[in-house]
């Protein structure tokens, strides 16, 4: 607002002020505070152009933000509804007598072997089980004999292979989420809470038990083939939290 005053009071000051008769004067006047004017609204234009400049960078930013958030959420919860079907299968509508066969190993071969275990998955404790408590029994309870968790334990292994894709698929995209969290920045907290969201939306669909045993399991079986799994969420907080 001085910027405005100023060469007015300073003008009037110097030469007076009115309402002159004379061309000349007013020619005057306006040459004078035209030429300080001039600059100063040049001045006020090029700094509003750059305050319009730079929200329209964060407006951008925003809305980039928004949109992969969106998309990888989308991504996650479109695994985890196909995953909550897949994992509360029976037992006995996924397996067949292939996979029991690659389950007994070295007595794949071996006809006892394989009765015996056809006997025992059409226990009604077994027959009844879902892929969820199996996981669940193997990971997180660990309950029976060595030689029936090694023989569930590579059952699992030939049954889940579709669920494996799916938790991983949740993963990446969870880890995504994730990743942009850690950016420190205005945006931080967009990434942040859909992290959170979505770790949340799994937790409440599967059970935090659950999605913990989905990590534990995925390490296993890239273990089992020599590689390293690390790209866990669940399984890696409840350990930070222990």
């Amino acid at each position: 607002m001085s910027a405005i005053i100023l060469p007015i009071y300073f003008y009037q000051d110097a030469f007076g002020w009115g309402v002159w008769k004379s061309h000349k004067q007013w020619a005057e006047m306006g040459s004078a505070l035209g030429g300080i004017y001039s600059p100063i609204l040049a001045l006020l234009t090029l700094v509003v152009l750059m305050l319009q400049y730079a929200q329209s960078v964060k407006n951008d930013a925003y809305s980039q933000a928004m949109y992969q958030t969106s998309s990888y959420k989308e991504q996650g919860t479109d695994k985890l509804n196909l995953l909550a079907v897949d994992i509360n299968m029976k037992l006995s509508d996924v397996i067949n007598d292939t996979m029991i066969r690659g389950a007994l190993g070295k007595n794949w071969n071996n006809e006892d072997a394989f009765l015996n275990a056809q006997f025992r998955l059409n226990q009604r404790e077994s027959r009844d089980m879902t892929l969820k408590e199996l996981l669940l029994s193997l990971t997180v309870n660990k309950n029976g004999s060595e030689q029936d968790y090694e023989f569930f334990s590579s059952l699992l292994e030939q049954a889940s292979k579709q669920i494996i894709g799916k938790w991983m698929s949740f993963n990446t995209a969870l880890s995504a989420l994730k990743a942009g969290a850690s950016v420190k920045g205005d945006l931080q907290y967009i990434w942040a809470n859909s992290s959170l969201n979505l770790m949340t939306h799994a937790s409440d669909m599967l059970g935090y038990e659950t999605c913990m045993a989905l990590d534990e399991w995925v390490m296993h079986c890239h273990k089992k083939l020599g590689k390293v799994y690390s790209e866990v969420n669940f399984y890696k907080y409840h350990h930070k939290q222990s």
